[in-house]
């Protein structure tokens, strides 16, 4: 497996609509600026994460392809009741 540096960084973004209104840019991560997590590409590796939170991928900019698999999981409560 390969994972360019440039095919793009995947990032989750603040939940909270308020919390990004009228936000300077993100030049360094402080419990301040911290309106969006960003991952680099890294071979192998699995992000799990609640469905709703917005999310999305950089471009890629590198020659290989970037191959992203995804999917959801459902949990069924089985006790009694």
């Amino acid at each position: 497996m390969q994972a360019a540096e440039t095919s793009g960084h995947l990032f989750l973004l603040d939940p909270r609509p308020a919390a990004v209104m009228i936000a300077p840019p993100v030049t360094g991560y402080t419990p301040w600026t911290f309106q969006q997590v960003r991952y680099a590409p890294k071979a192998g590796r699995m992000l799990l994460f609640p469905p709703w939170l917005q999310h999305g991928v950089d471009p890629n900019l590198s020659d290989t392809d970037r191959v992203c698999v995804s999917f959801n999981i459902g949990l069924k409560w089985a006790g009694g009741g």
